[in-house]
């Protein structure tokens, strides 16, 4: 990977004149690891995250906002690194339109205001990267022969002799952890001369997990300020990979840990409530009311450990594991202020989350183990709905009423209900450019309460009554008076979710 700040600075880059709103930081720590040119719409499918895309913008200058926000939230779900749109012929509006949609969605946006050479662009920054990755394929080959060197020169090697090792050949820090976050081994702390001399700089810091048995059983992090992240991210997967074989009778998976790992796959299989009241007991986490809770990386990659530790950090009596890219755990709670000891955790789980780019969910609050796979699922849901894409943390709970409407919808028996209830003042707001179907909608979010309504809705209240009245003759009588009020409730919100999808 190379620094996007370098590209832009390529000489046939600049006289395209490039255009971004990136801060210094953020324009500092965005890094490139391929370059990719493409006018299709969807696109993201495509790509694997990391990528610097260029595109023309054919397919999305004329688009609708909801086209252009699919397109933009598509993008930084695949994990895409930055969007070099050329708007040479575009309009003022439309670049607008772009910015706008670019910030909500947070991807690093670049306008290309004159024509570029994408091709020539490409070429000369893909090079850049291949031969950048050879240098660094060199150093990390030199630390695994020289680790594969020490382990094997002894039957029990020493965790902190290798921590040295990996110091010293990187010029870095190195520590590992175990998997509740306790540091097994590290190198000594000190200065180098380069970091004396660069001290200003910020660390970069990359991890791997250890896995023997199936089990992540350690974490390896290294950290340095003189080299790039790639190449402390290559050399610590490959040294995790030598430290999993080598050190399996050090550093087998502990009984609490495979308990939690069983407890963990139990749940996400419903397992009988027996089964799962015998893990639960084994795995010391307590009875009473408790959630889980889902935590996914925002590209399609591995797991980060930091994300791992920094959990199991906040963790407490619960029990958590690692799924394929999912870590999924169990938070106990409280029988007293069960709800905001549930928000709370939420709350420290939405800091990690920001942190270390991730989508987590929160499930709904259970009392039962029976009810275990259940808010497992449900969370899950949420993770997997494209309406919920940002980073942080999701209370399935507070979105539970958006969720069913959207399900609703989706009925055909809904579509007819919904025709049947707002038709007639949807055609009045139609022919007569009011809103009737906002007012009524409001009016019962409010309990019927005028006062209030009028308040949100910032009119009047002889105007809110003069609303009603009409409302009331179009439906012909006072909906209070209608034991369906909760149906013609439900159909106005599923109206109004049909007009934001």
């Amino acid at each position: 990977m190379i620094p996007l700040r370098d590209v832009l600075l390529w000489p046939p880059f600049q006289a395209a004149q490039p255009l971004h709103l990136l801060s210094p930081e953020r324009l500092e720590n965005t890094h490139i690891r391929w370059v990719h040119s493409s006018e299709v719409a969807d696109i993201a499918d495509l790509l694997h995250g990391g990528e610097l895309l260029l595109t023309a913008g054919t397919t999305i200058r004329e688009a609708s906002r909801e086209v252009l926000s699919r397109y933009l939230f598509a993008l930084v779900r695949r994990g895409v690194a930055a969007l070099a749109v050329e708007t040479v012929d575009w309009s003022e509006a439309q670049r607008a339109l772009l910015t706008e949609h670019a910030h909500i969605a947070n991807i690093p946006l670049i306008e290309l205001r004159n024509s570029a050479p994408f091709v020539d662009i490409a070429e000369h920054t893909n090079s850049m990267i291949v031969n950048k990755q050879a240098r660094m394929h060199v150093v990390v080959d030199e630390l695994s022969r020289k680790l594969a060197e020490l382990i094997s020169s002894s039957l029990h090697p020493d965790l902190g002799h290798i921590m040295e090792l990996i110091a010293q050949t990187l010029d870095a820090q190195a520590t590992l952890y175990d998997h509740s976050g306790e540091v097994l081994a590290q190198s000594a702390a000190k200065l180098t001369t380069k970091d004396t001399e660069e001290s200003g700089k910020a660390r970069q810091r990359a991890d791997a997990v250890v896995v023997i048995a199936g089990n992540i059983t350690a974490t390896l992090e290294i950290s340095a300020t003189t080299q790039p992240v790639e190449l402390l991210q290559s050399a610590a997967s490959r040294t995790a990979e030598v430290l999993s074989i080598a050190l399996a009778h050090l550093l087998r998976p502990s009984s609490s840990h495979i308990v939690e790992q069983r407890l963990i796959r139990a749940i996400m299989e419903d397992a009988l409530y027996a089964t799962l009241a015998n893990l639960w007991d084994r795995a010391n986490v307590p009875l009473g009311p408790f959630a889980i809770f889902v935590v996914r990386p925002f590209n399609s990659g591995t797991l980060n450990t930091s994300v791992y530790t920094a959990v199991r950090k906040i963790l407490g009596h619960g029990a958590m594991d690692s799924v394929g890219t999912d870590l999924i755990g169990v938070i106990p709670l409280p029988d007293a202020g069960t709800r905001a000891a549930r928000e709370k955790f939420a709350a420290s789980l939405n800091s990690i989350a920001t942190k270390f780019p991730s989508r987590a969910v929160v499930g709904t609050l259970s009392w039962n183990q029976t009810f275990a796979y259940l808010s497992y699922t449900d969370a899950v849901a949420v993770l997997n709905d494209e309406h919920f894409s940002n980073a942080g943390v999701i209370d399935s709970m507070r979105h539970y009423p958006t969720r069913a409407l959207r399900n609703l919808e989706n009925q055909y028996f809904s579509r007819s209900y919904i025709h049947a209830q707002v038709e007639p003042l949807r055609l009045w707001d139609e022919k007569h450019s009011t809103q009737l179907v906002d007012t009524l909608t409001m009016w019962l979010d409010c309990a019927c309460n005028t006062t209030e309504t009028a308040a949100v809705l910032h009119v009047e209240r002889q105007t809110l009554h003069k609303r009603l009245t009409k409302i009331f003759e179009l439906l012909e009588g006072d909906p209070r008076h209608d034991a369906d009020l909760l149906g013609l409730h439900l159909a106005l919100r599923m109206s109004q979710l049909r007009t934001e999808i």
